[in-house]
């Protein structure tokens, strides 16, 4: 609820969390279909990602099943793309190719929306 709701009564953020209004506002943007995974994103912690221009961006998750369908675009591609997948002592590591300019990057599983970056290339 944490993640997708921020409480107007300060008791709340005590209760369940110590984030920050700027915090909650920073964070990636996580759809219905990736809370209902149970899966939990590692890094980055931020929903801005900077990149340098010679930088792929690296997702991370624990308890992310592998066999789900897996997939990105960048908003104003025409295409999905696959990303590299490796899995390590429950990490599994999503390697997606640099876009090469500023983008709004969504995660597809399953074929639904999951998370949503902002990528900001240097």
């Amino acid at each position: 609820m944490f993640k997708t709701h921020y409480p107007d009564n300060n008791l709340w953020v005590l209760r369940f969390g110590r984030m920050s209004i700027q915090e909650f506002y920073n964070q990636p943007i996580y759809s219905q279909t990736f809370l209902s995974l149970q899966a939990e994103l590692i890094a980055p912690k931020t929903g801005i990602i900077n990149l340098k221009s010679s930088e792929n961006i690296t997702l991370k998750f624990k308890n992310l099943d592998t066999t789900s369908l897996i997939f990105y675009n960048f908003k104003g591609h025409k295409y999905a793309q696959k990303p590299t997948i490796q899995t390590a002592n429950g990490i599994t590591t999503l390697n997606l190719k640099n876009p090469n300019r500023n983008a709004d990057l969504v995660l597809y599983i399953n074929k639904e929306d999951a998370l949503h970056f902002k990528v900001r290339v240097q």
